[in-house]
């Protein structure tokens, strides 16, 4: 499994907007939970997620 770097654009493996990560994740460390913040409109929102559930994305690749 590999980490995410604080700044690192994800998504869900299922889909939905992008996040970015805000703090460097421990890839040895399966139970860590990835922080990430994304806009629903103007509303900052944030989450955690398990790292198998996202993926990094191209920073310039259109919203699905």
């Amino acid at each position: 499994m590999s980490g995410f770097k604080a700044g690192s654009v994800v998504r869900l493996r299922s889909g939905g907007p992008k996040m970015t990560c805000t703090q460097d994740s421990d890839p040895d460390n399966e139970e860590a939970f990835a922080h990430c913040q994304w806009f629903a409109g103007s509303k900052l929102e944030e989450g955690f997620f398990p790292p198998r559930s996202i993926v990094t994305v191209d920073e310039n690749d259109e919203e699905k």
